[in-house]
């Protein structure tokens, strides 16, 4: 596991989330590291306010743009 994927993960678990298998598959693809970090930071203080604690591929598709995008 890529060590800026680790600290996504490990971010993540310890703020109480659970990362679906499909969304940690986008993850892996997401190479830049501050990009990564900021994902997550940001998607679990929307989540957080709406008291949902798992994060899902829909959750990152729209935040990254990609949900309509039919190359995906």
């Amino acid at each position: 596991m890529k060590k800026e994927l680790s600290f996504a993960l490990n971010y993540a678990l310890n703020k109480g989330f659970q990362i679906h298998p499909d969304a940690f598959k986008i993850l892996d693809d997401i190479t830049d590291a501050k990009q990564l970090e900021k994902i997550i930071k940001e998607i679990i203080q929307e989540k957080t306010k709406r008291k949902q604690f798992q994060i899902n591929q829909d959750d990152l598709e729209t935040y990254l743009g990609i949900k309509d995008d039919p190359n995906f």
